[in-house]
């Protein structure tokens, strides 16, 4: 399997299948690229797909700790640099959602397209202590007690018993993997090193015009030029309709794409419906 040395010492690990067109595939947080490698067989045929793992997630190293989502989005241009890729079509999911908007925003030159699937809206995601104030830092925020410290602790304890259970309540809502693909996936999920990093970068990140608790935000958010779709599935317990709303108005020249009877992960719940309508934007914007 392919490994790719960035020039600030990180080295990224990346799956490669099909030919054609680049298509770059960015997973979100407590996962890696292994979770949506499914989805280069389920897409339409006569691209090459590239999935890497980010920065601290699965087999790619995690020398120098994120600070910000921006780290991510630099890690994938160099990525696509250094490959000579050219302009990619850019799939992202939840949390990869943000670094491909970053991406996008920071070197647009390189986006074709932009597909946001379940994403972290454009205010990012910030998370509040008890008493509904901003954590200072990454280590304070991994004392946060529904998402990020329970996160860490099935890392450190290594329960991927715990992991595959939370997967099959928040992400595999109708469609279940089989309980031995579901041990699988969460240990590629147990891998991650970047956990209270992550999510202090998701807290910091916000493109929309508003204060979000952390950032100020700005206006200034894609070149209208880059053709994007943005999904979300009504069962989403982790994406609200208002935050894909919020994205999908700032971004997207076309209404939210609504997945009926489909959670977080809509390429789980129904990949054909999913599959159809990929392959219509994909044919509507090509070049």
């Amino acid at each position: 399997m392919p490994f790719l040395s960035l020039p600030h010492g990180e080295c990224l690990f990346y799956q490669r299948q099909g030919q054609g067109p680049p298509f770059l595939l960015v997973h979100g947080n407590l996962c890696t690229g292994a979770h949506l490698l499914p989805l280069c067989n389920l897409l339409p045929s006569g691209y090459t797909f590239y999935v890497p793992d980010l920065r601290g997630c699965g087999e790619s190293s995690y020398h120098r700790p994120i600070q910000s989502i921006q780290d991510l989005s630099e890690d994938l241009f160099c990525f696509i640099q250094q490959l000579d890729l050219g302009a990619v079509i850019l799939l992202g999911w939840s949390a990869g959602g943000p670094v491909c908007m970053q991406l996008a925003h920071d070197h647009p030159e390189v986006v074709q397209s932009l597909i946001l699937v379940e994403s972290v809206g454009i205010a990012g995601c910030p998370l509040f202590d008890l008493e509904g104030h901003p954590y200072p830092d990454a280590a304070a925020m991994a004392q946060e007690p529904t998402q990020v410290a329970p996160a860490l602790s099935m890392v450190r304890t290594q329960d991927a018993h715990a992991m595959a259970q939370l997967w099959n309540q928040a992400i595999f809502v109708h469609r279940k993997p089989s309980p031995e693909q579901a041990l699988v996936l969460a240990a590629h999920s147990l891998q991650q090193r970047s956990i209270a990093d992550l999510y202090w970068a998701l807290a910091c990140f916000n493109l929309s015009p508003h204060p979000n608790g952390y950032a100020l935000g700005s206006s200034d958010v894609l070149s209208p030029s880059i053709p994007c779709m943005v999904t979300w599935g009504e069962d989403d317990s982790i994406i609200s309709y208002e935050e894909a709303q919020q994205t999908a108005n700032a971004l997207s020249q076309t209404p939210l794409v609504v997945f009926p009877h489909c959670g977080h992960a809509p390429f789980w719940d129904n990949p054909s419906l999913f599959a159809r309508h990929v392959h219509d934007f994909l044919q509507q914007n090509k070049q």
